[in-house]
């Protein structure tokens, strides 16, 4: 699994981003979803200290009492000897939504939630991004593809933040085997 690189100017500059205004409209926000299911599985694994791990091999990590939690991918998982419990597949929801936004990850997780799908949120500057169990990851874009649908009313263009609108905007989706640090 590749990983995106860190190169300066191949990310987009503070300055840049803060120009994008994050969207917060809950009608906005769930119409212009768009659910990406991103190449790979990944796993939570909790290590007691970080030594002999590289933050290039982890996708996030979050320090808690017990010790410090990792996503990280399967593969690099398994090649360090990690221990986990269950397989996760991503799912980045595409629209640029603010920090500040109120009820966009409880309507996402309770059409989950409805459907019988578990979902472990993470919240990043840009986006927000769903751990599904590998095996209901299918039927989960399924379930966020047509809550979005139902959202957005017909021939109504999306207002505001519409991902399409702003092409490069904290890029939603990376390239395919490519994983960029939350």
């Amino acid at each position: 699994l590749a990983h995106a690189p860190r190169q300066p100017g191949s990310w987009l500059t503070w300055d840049v981003r803060q120009k994008m205004k994050p969207e917060s409209d809950i009608a906005l926000l769930l119409a212009g979803m768009r659910p990406v299911l991103i190449e790979g599985e990944f796993v939570y694994a909790m290590v007691e200290d970080l030594r002999g791990i590289e933050p290039k091999d982890t996708l996030c990590s979050f320090q808690e009492n017990e010790g410090t939690t990792l996503i990280c991918s399967r593969e690099y998982a398994d090649r360090a000897g990690l221990r986990y419990e269950g397989c996760f597949r991503q799912i980045t929801l595409s629209v640029h939504s603010s920090l500040q936004a109120v009820g966009f990850l409880a309507a996402v997780s309770g059409a989950l939630a409805r459907a019988g799908i578990p979902c472990n949120a993470v919240a990043a500057f840009c986006h927000d991004h769903l751990f599904i169990p590998s095996d209901q990851a299918p039927k989960a874009i399924e379930v966020l593809s047509n809550l979005s649908a139902q959202t957005t009313e017909p021939n109504q263009p999306l207002e505001r933040n519409d991902p399409s609108r702003h092409a490069g905007c904290c890029a939603p989706v990376a390239p395919a085997g490519v994983v960029a640090h939350l």
